[in-house]
């Protein structure tokens, strides 16, 4: 639920656009190397399905050297992606934003603020990273009831083994539990906001491919005449319809309670009443049409990506019986110690399954690269590279990860207590680092620096309820044939799990962790 996982959906409207544009010949940085297939064929499609190999040859060629390297760039064909090292990272996260910027870095992959007026706002920024994180520990109750009322719709009866997508049941679930955060517990069981909800980032992927048939300078016409941008104007409009009831009612008490008491109050604990409380801050005045834009930047940065990483986490522990058990074992333990109440503080106490899922974003991130910016100005750093305005910088976040320099020699080892053990090293005291929300510099799911995924804390409890949950009530187990998790879905920087494959789900006759 961040700045850098809403790359997995954008990424993915990107590398679609790819496949039918022609690659115009990049202007390299002077004295960069261009990295490109070695046998010149450097079509779109090959680009595609294999941007990784082209990473890898450039990172241990260059990277591990300490320079920079360019590449094509999916996102912007005039100028191509400088991949930086890690003695850059520095820079890159303590930049200001007229000179790095991450905000335009998301409207050059989709054209966001042209096919929905959607932008990365400082009030969604701001909502996220204060008034969210202040109210995890109030919203995770009510949360994990939504979760579980959630399995109960969506997933199909199922007395004996019955084939269900498990992306498309963790999805519907998730959608559920953040829309309770989003717009409180009426309006979010609503099916017509689900139904929006669902169907946002496909009419955001299918908007943005539409818009990239258009020359920059003729982007403003888009909306005037592409029926999948009008599309995604109506649905903006249709949310906004949805929130004005909820949103009038929110304007009509604070007005009441500012007239008997001279002072505002925090009312309600969603983001509706987030977001009037920070449009009052900054003198905005509330409307429906501005709080569905918020709302929907809200869900890109949290719906596909959170459920993609959850997914990805169970097929992890699929593919272990022994920290499966050691899991499952602890998840009983500590549902024992707090009779049964899920609350903030007992997700902190399943450090075992914390440890193997941020492992599971250590050996399998869904973003191949992290800490995107995009030059607003020519920009020279403080050992005299110069970078030129329009120039789009990232860092190499899955082979970070999986480097031996970073990782030691057993980087390429999927290790359940690696971060566990790292923890413990506090003299018998348990370290707040290393958590799967950590902000660390040999890995980047989430980030780094200033701009770093304010959404994280949420987004990590809500995988734990969902995991916990889905384990509580339901056996499951890979259909016939497949032994083992299957191969990761790769479009050009993205790497999803594979969210087609059906498994086989059966009820629990009795509840439990066993």
């Amino acid at each position: 639920m961040s700045s850098t996982l809403v790359f997995v959906t954008l990424g993915a409207s990107a590398a679609v656009w790819l496949i039918f544009k022609r690659t115009k010949q990049p202007k390299l940085p002077p004295g960069i190397p261009y990295v490109e297939f070695e046998d010149g064929d450097n079509s779109n499609e090959r680009y595609f399905l294999e941007t990784r190999s082209v990473t890898t040859r450039g990172y241990n060629k260059y990277i591990k050297n300490g320079q920079p390297f360019s590449m094509h760039n999916a996102a912007n064909t005039d100028l191509p992606l400088l991949v930086l090292p890690h003695k850059y990272l520095d820079e890159v996260k303590n930049a200001q934003d007229h000179q790095l910027n991450l905000p335009k870095v998301l409207d050059q992959r989709a054209g966001m603020d042209k096919i929905g007026g959607f932008l990365l706002t400082d009030e969604t920024v701001s909502v996220v990273r204060t008034a969210m994180s202040r109210a995890i520990t109030q919203l995770v109750p009510g949360m994990d009831e939504k979760c579980i009322m959630a399995y109960k719709e969506f997933m199909p009866p199922c007395p004996d083994w019955t084939p269900t997508n498990p992306f498309q049941l963790l999805l519907k679930v998730w959608t559920r539990m953040i829309s309770h955060v989003m717009v409180g517990p009426q309006l979010s069981q609503s099916d017509e906001w689900l139904n929006e909800m669902m169907t946002f980032i496909p009419t955001v992927m299918a908007a943005s491919f539409a818009l990239r048939s258009y020359r920059k300078s003729m982007y403003w016409t888009a909306k005037y005449i592409q029926p999948e941008i009008k599309e995604l104007y109506r649905l903006r409009g249709r949310v906004a319809k949805l929130l004005t009831p909820l949103l009038e009612e929110r304007i009509a008490i604070r007005a009441k309670n500012r007239a008997t008491s001279g002072k505002k109050k925090d009312l309600h604990a969603d983001a509706v009443q987030w977001f009037v409380d920070e449009y009052d801050v900054k003198g905005l005045k509330p409307r429906a049409d501005h709080l569905a834009r918020d709302m929907l930047m809200l869900s890109l940065v949290s719906f596909l990506s959170t459920a993609a990483t959850c997914l990805g986490i169970i097929y992890d522990m699929m593919d272990r019986p022994d920290s499966f058990k050691e899991i499952c074992d602890e998840m009983t333990r500590v549902r024992k110690e707090h009779d049964g109440k899920v609350t903030r503080q007992s997700l902190a106490q399943l450090v075992v399954l914390d440890s193997f899922m941020k492992e599971g974003q250590r050996t399998n991130p869904i973003n191949q690269i992290s800490m995107d910016r995009l030059a607003l100005q020519d920009y020279t750093f403080k050992d005299g590279l110069k970078i030129a305005a329009g120039v789009d910088v990232a860092f190499a976040n899955e082979l970070i990860s999986e480097d031996p320099a970073h990782w030691g020699p057993d980087a390429a080892e999927f290790d359940p207590h690696r971060f566990l053990r790292k923890r413990q090293q506090q003299e018998g005291k348990l370290s707040q680092s290393f958590q799967v929300t950590s902000i660390t510099d040999d890995m980047m799911p989430f980030g780094n620096g200033p701009h770093a995924c304010p959404g994280r804390f949420l987004a990590s409890d809500g995988m734990k309820m969902m995991i916990m949950n889905l384990i509580y009530r339901y056996e499951f187990k890979y259909p016939e044939g497949v032994t083992e998790r299957p191969e990761n879905n790769k479009g050009h920087h993205t790497m999803l799990p594979n969210m087609k494959m059906d498994m086989l789900f059966r009820e629990k006759t009795t509840l439990g962790f066993s």
